[in-house]
């Protein structure tokens, strides 16, 4: 009964806060959490605090109760108080966002600029096995990149599927292509039964899935939220990148579409070579072309 109880407390008061509180209240900034709350309630909050004391001022006013139209006077104040707030924590709130955002650009032009670097000097590296060792470490090096870049730092996992020739062909998750949650490397196989393949290898294009749970899926996955991007040229297919996470939120679409197919498009030239498009698959491919 108290376990009840109190989830449904704790119901009520995530309810309340989503409809009093605006967005910018989950920012975190160096203040306590009731100076974030007050100064996060919603325009029509500090306006009912307005129009409820301007009415009742006047009404007292009319009959000369001055002590209870002084305390509807604060109220107003209170009210425009609250919306001086609120106004100004949104503006830190977006001054920092842009602070945060700038380095992240900046941080993450720095690591990209080091990887391709990186997979040119492996692509002229000399003998075949020391090319093949020298890029089999620069994809490792993306996609350590790719988890450093994407959601949070901890949650989400990061796998790249090689294609495994056969009739009909299907994808494997690389033995050294996986980085993020602990047992991070996927045991998943991917077929022409599998929307992200099929969307990859016809249209070559990604996936974004938001909500897994929410969603009437064939084989339900272990996560709540994934999104896939085919690592391919114009012509060839020679993998997919992977990023899922156990938590509805962690990644955005941003990172889902544009920042997963930066990466997967600096993996794609690792595998530039003639003895890559070997192993690769044609760009509109069908299973009723095998």
């Amino acid at each position: 009964m108290g376990k009840k109880f109190l989830k449904n407390f704790h119901n009520i008061k995530s309810l309340a806060s989503e409809i009093l509180l605006i967005e910018e209240r989950k920012a975190e900034l160096r203040e306590p959490r009731w100076v974030a709350n007050l100064a996060s309630l919603r325009p029509s909050v500090s306006n009912a605090f307005i129009v409820f004391g301007c009415l009742a001022a006047g009404a007292f006013l009319s009959n000369r109760e001055w002590w209870f139209a002084t305390i509807c006077s604060v109220i107003i104040a209170f009210g425009l108080i609250l919306d001086h707030l609120r106004e100004s924590r949104v503006q830190v709130v977006f001054q920092n966002r842009q602070e945060i955002e700038k380095e992240a650009v900046k941080d993450l032009v720095h690591t990209v600029i080091d990887t391709l670097q990186g997979t040119c000097d492996a692509l002229t590296a000399g003998d075949k096995k020391s090319r093949d060792k020298a890029l089999a470490a620069a994809r490792r090096a993306i996609l350590s990149t790719v988890r450093r870049s994407i959601g949070p730092d901890t949650g989400v996992r990061v796998n790249f599927f090689e294609v495994v020739p056969g009739s009909p062909p299907k994808l494997e998750a690389s033995s050294y292509g996986h980085e993020g949650r602990h047992n991070h490397r996927s045991a998943r196989v991917f077929t022409f039964k599998d929307e992200s393949f099929k969307l990859a290898l016809q249209c070559n294009t990604g996936r974004f899935v938001e909500d897994a749970y929410s969603q009437e899926l064939t084989c339900p996955p272990s996560y709540q939220t994934f999104a896939t991007m085919p690592v391919s040229s114009e012509k060839f297919l020679y993998g997919m990148l992977t990023i899922d996470s156990p938590k509805k939120g962690d990644i955005t679409d941003f990172e889902a579409k544009d920042l997963l197919n930066l990466f997967a498009s600096e993996l794609a030239l690792t595998f530039s070579s003639e003895d890559s498009r070997e192993m690769a698959l044609e760009i509109g491919h069908t299973s009723q072309d095998e």
